[in-house]
């Protein structure tokens, strides 16, 4: 009784942290990403702090003064109005019910056993960023294993799996969002939430794996993206996406490379005069990225490992129908575990058709140099090929459809449904 107590607080102290002063966001006219947005400045600050090797308990105080900072400012405003109905209340009780679901399954996936709770460890028990370096895998970014250490610190028991409930939170969270944009009743709101729940919860969202960070986060992008793309150039709404594409940055190589391909995206279909800005600082945060790299001895190579036997002189020599059958039977074989790719891939594609403006086209693109980039990492991987795929394939495409998944409330509100 005493866990489920400090799992409920622990799920609205959560939801606190994201309640920022709603005057903070007076460039942001959609009430319902006053939560991400708050979010996003939580975590781009925690990513900030955690180059300079700040001992957690120090964090952990931080952020007490912050949940103290908005619950006044919440009375003080009445922001918690914002909060009194039905989609929130659903919301919430989704939230608490997953967290309540981890408490009592605690696995975690391989990756995550290897990799990513040694990472968190380190930041637990008092290790810095430089630390990482003699860890598995120092090529892979670490952000959000300090989350997961962060946000388990602040917790009533210090118990690992409360950072998880965080992985949790900005899941239902982004999905709550993305639910927030089909233009029906709240009533069909709650529906489609409580759909789109069930059809991408899966075990990647508790069991430690990163790809939820990088779903969620890519989902806050998009998002955000579709709010500002207008008015690029006005410096705050330019540097708040910014501050989205750094954070995808430190999570996974994979999702850097996704984050890129959406930029490239971005770049050739929006005219260019309005993003020169936009151009700049994304390749400055590029090349702050490699800086930091370098700084801390990390590994710059994609994933250590792999790809040594390739090269441009023997390109060919992976090029073969074998294993481009291989690939593609085992992308059927990922669309029937996640269908909503295939649902994402035709209405990619119908609303392109339907309507060739610019949010149709950057999708569109988007989703296709996604698809290229999967084919070809598997392509031309020095792993063991049928392996490489049944291990990876399916959470790579996760990780895709979190940049993509826009194109389903888009074509949803080309019809008028009451």
């Amino acid at each position: 009784m005493t866990e489920i107590i400090s799992i409920f607080i622990h799920t609205v102290s959560l939801l606190i942290l994201s309640c920022f002063p709603y005057k903070m966001f007076t460039f942001i006219k959609n009430k319902g990403l006053y939560l991400p947005a708050s979010l996003i400045i939580l975590s781009f600050v925690l990513l900030i702090l955690s180059f300079f090797n700040i001992k957690l308990q120090y964090i952990e105080v931080l952020l007490w003064i912050i949940i103290v900072i908005n619950i006044f400012y919440l009375l003080k405003d009445r922001n918690y109005l914002l909060f009194i109905n039905l989609r929130y209340l659903i919301f919430y009780i989704v939230f608490l019910s997953l967290s309540l679901d981890l408490a009592v399954n605690l696995k975690l996936g391989w990756d995550a056993q290897n990799y990513w709770i040694i990472k968190s460890l380190n930041f637990i028990h008092g290790g810095s960023v430089q630390d990482l370096q003699d860890l598995p895998r120092p090529d892979y970014p670490y952000f959000g294993s300090y989350l997961w250490a962060v946000f388990s610190t602040i917790s009533i028991f210090d118990y690992e799996y409360f950072g998880r409930i965080f992985y949790i939170y900005l899941f239902t969270l982004s999905v709550f969002v993305i639910s927030g944009y089909f233009k029906v009743k709240e009533t069909y709101q709650v529906i489609i939430f409580l759909a789109l729940i069930t059809i991408f919860n899966n075990n990647y969202i508790s069991s430690g794996f990163q790809e939820v960070l990088v779903f969620s986060y890519a989902i806050f992008l998009s998002c955000f993206f579709i709010e500002f793309q207008k008015s690029l150039q006005e410096t705050i709404k330019t540097s708040f996406l910014m501050m989205i594409f750094f954070i995808i940055f430190w999570i996974k190589n994979e999702a850097f490379i996704f984050a890129i391909l959406f930029f490239i995206s971005i770049l050739i279909c929006l005219p260019k005069k309005k993003l020169l800005v936009f151009s700049l600082l994304f390749f400055l945060l590029i090349i702050i990225r490699i800086f930091l790299f370098n700084l801390f001895d990390f590994n710059l190579d994609f994933q250590s490992g792999n790809y040594k036997s390739f090269s441009v002189m023997n390109i060919f020599q992976f090029i073969s129908p074998e294993r481009i059958y291989i690939i593609i039977r085992y992308f059927a074989i990922a669309t029937f575990k996640i269908p909503i790719l295939a649902f994402i891939l035709l209405t990619a594609y119908l609303n392109f058709f339907l309507e060739k403006n610019t949010i149709n086209k950057i999708i569109l693109l988007n989703f296709n140099l996604n698809i290229l980039f999967i084919f070809s990492a598997y392509l031309f991987t020095s792993f063991p090929l049928v392996f490489h795929l049944s291990v990876s394939i399916d959470r790579l495409i996760f990780q895709a459809i979190g940049f993509n998944s826009l194109a389903l409330f888009i074509f949803f509100n080309r019809f008028k449904i009451k």
